[in-house]
C-alpha cells in the first residue's frame, strides 16, 4: 500500500504516506524505511522544505508494484468472480485501489 501511494502522489512525502494510509508520521516513516531499505524506493531532499524528503519508486520498486498488482487482481477474481460480473469486478478492484491513494472522506 505505501508504494501504491507513492506511485500515485507526485512529490511524495512520508507525511502523505501517513495521511492517505491514516497511519502516524512514526509509523509512515518506518515503513518507508523498510520500502527504501528492499531497494524499492529512493529519498532526495524536498526543495521546497529541507525538513523533509521526496520518495519515488525505484524501477525495482515500479516492477514490484506491478507485479504486486497483478496478483491483487488474480486473487480478487478467484474471490470473487463467481459473484461479480466482469465489468462489476473490474469496477470493484479500482475502487479498492483509488481508497488507499486519497485522504479520508473526513478531511
Amino acid at each position: 500500500m505505501p508504494m501504491r501511494v507513492v506511485a500515485a502522489t507526485p512529490g511524495c512525502r512520508v507525511l502523505d504516506v501517513s495521511a492517505q494510509l491514516q497511519i502516524t508520521v512514526g509509523a509512515a516513516s518506518k515503513v518507508v524505511d523498510r520500502v527504501e531499505a528492499a531497494g524499492h524506493c529512493a529519498r532526495r531532499p524536498n526543495p521546497r522544505d529541507r525538513r523533509s524528503s521526496l520518495i519515488a519508486l525505484t524501477p525495482s520498486g515500479s516492477a514490484a508494484l506491478a507485479a504486486a498488482e497483478v496478483v491483487f487482481e488474480r486473487e480478487l477474481a478467484e474471490l470473487l468472480g463467481g459473484v461479480l460480473s466482469p465489468v462489476a469486478l473490474t469496477r470493484f478492484a479500482g475502487t479498492l485501489g483509488r481508497g488507499a491513494c486519497r485522504a479520508p472522506l473526513s478531511q
